[in-house]
């Protein structure tokens, strides 16, 4: 099913360090491999008031059909196109709506301790051109020490890499971008005390390691750059192309395997029917 991922977005520098023309097209391809497989190609198009994210899986085996994640954002236009290639099928998402947060109702905590959270990020001064962008160089660290009784293990990450800015600042963020990501337990709260030192901004990685630790094992994923141009993109490439139909709009979002008719509306309800009775019996 081609699926709407959580994304959160990643604030760009809007002043590039290099003299850019203020209305170029931009274009960056990365590759992002995970624990040196299962390997992602991201491509970002900016034109405009408009941008167009594609990911796709370079590990799909021969014959194999890849589900290829493609968004594009019509600022413009304030919505959000998905669509599936693979299926021709698409929607259309109000941008007041899409990733609206939905209040949560957390239970009482009954256990839990202290963590102490320190964030560094220090640019080390050097630079380097990468097309027509010039790149700098950033380290980054976040230590996590969880104190006795804490539901947060210790950790430690850092992020290694070189970043662009981009024209746009509503670009979505590249993965492995650096951040603290703290996974809650039922009635386990701890409190935390956040210490920043560095605060070096980053941008739009091109080459990055991002390393991972905890409970003794280390999780690694690496970005490399596979292509930047600031040549003239095709006003195509951020709208909807011919031969595409409107996506199965479920209580659970969109099924883009289906096709919004009466017959696949209708047999979505009957397998919730099923679904819902094999629950009980």
């Amino acid at each position: 099913m081609f699926s709407f991922r959580a994304r959160s977005l990643l604030l760009l520098a809007a002043v590039s360090s290099l003299v850019i023309p203020a209305n170029a097209d931009q274009k960056i391809t990365t590759r992002r491999t995970i624990d040196g497989a299962h390997a992602t190609v991201q491509t970002l198009y900016i034109r405009g008031e408009r941008e167009r994210l594609e990911f796709r899986a370079e590990d799909v085996p021969p014959g194999g059909e890849s589900d290829d994640d493609i968004t594009i954002r019509q600022f413009d236009r304030r919505r959000t196109l998905a669509f599936s290639p693979r299926y021709k099928t698409y929607a259309y998402i109000p941008m007041d709506v899409a990733g609206k947060p939905r209040p949560v109702q957390e239970p009482a905590a009954t256990r839990g301790g202290e963590v102490k959270v320190t964030i560094d990020s220090v640019d080390t001064g050097e630079r380097k051109q990468i097309g027509e962008f010039i790149a700098r160089h950033v380290r980054s660290t976040t230590r996590m020490e969880a104190g006795p009784g804490a539901c947060q293990s210790s950790s430690m990450t850092e992020v290694d890499g070189w970043y662009i800015d981009l024209r746009t600042i509503r670009a979505p963020a590249h993965p492995g971008a650096v951040g603290v990501l703290i996974a809650g337990q039922a009635g386990c709260r701890d409190r935390f005390h956040v210490q920043k030192l560095g605060a070096a901004p980053r941008g739009y990685p091109v080459e990055e390691t991002y390393r991972h630790t905890e409970q003794g094992h280390t999780f690694v994923t690496k970005t490399e750059l596979l292509g930047a141009s600031t040549s003239t993109l095709d006003p195509a490439l951020f709208e909807l192309a011919p031969g595409y139909q409107p996506a199965l709009h479920t209580a659970f979002g969109y099924d883009f395997r289906r096709v919004d008719t009466f017959s696949n509306r209708a047999q979505y309800y009957w397998e919730r029917v099923v679904y819902s009775v094999r629950r009980w019996f």
